[in-house]
C-alpha cells in the first residue's frame, strides 16, 4: 500500500470536515487529540468531535462523553458526559456502555432520569448543503 502521510490526511479531513461531514470531523478531532498530522490540541480535538457528535455520529458522541468525563479539551461535566454517552449507547455504540454506567453513578437518580429523557428526545442537527458545487 501507500505510505501514510498524516499531514495530507489531515488536510483532506479538514476539507471534508468544513463541509460538514461528521466522519471527517470526528477523524480530524482524533488527529488533534493525538497530534498526528496536526499540532496536538485538545481544544481543537473537542471542537471537531463535538461538531460530529451534534450531527448524531455515535463514535463521536461516545468520544465527546468521554471528553466531558475526563475534562480533556473542555470543562469536566458529569451530566454532559452522561448525556453524550447515553446518546451513543442508544444508537448501539458499545464503547459507551461502561463509562456511561460510571457517570450515572456520579449523578443523582433524578438527574439520570431527566438526562435519559433529554437524550431520548434529542434530535441531531442537520447540515444543509447548497445544491451548487
Amino acid at each position: 500500500g501507500l505510505p501514510k502521510n498524516r499531514k495530507q490526511a489531515a488536510s483532506w479531513y479538514r476539507l471534508a470536515a468544513e463541509k460538514g461531514l461528521a466522519e471527517a470531523q470526528y477523524s480530524l478531532g482524533r488527529l488533534y487529540a493525538t497530534g498526528k498530522g496536526v499540532p496536538h490540541d485538545e481544544e481543537q480535538a473537542t471542537m471537531w468531535v463535538r461538531a460530529a457528535a451534534s450531527q448524531g455520529y455515535p463514535p463521536a458522541e461516545a468520544r465527546l462523553g468521554a471528553r466531558y468525563a475526563t475534562g480533556k479539551g473542555t470543562t469536566p461535566d458529569d451530566r454532559l458526559a452522561y448525556f453524550w454517552l447515553t446518546l451513543a449507547f442508544l444508537q448501539g455504540e458499545k464503547s459507551a456502555e461502561k463509562l456511561r454506567s460510571a457517570e450515572a453513578a456520579k449523578l443523582k437518580p433524578a438527574d439520570v432520569n431527566a438526562t435519559d429523557l433529554q437524550a431520548q428526545r434529542w434530535k441531531p442537527r442537520t447540515i444543509v448543503k447548497s445544491a451548487k458545487p
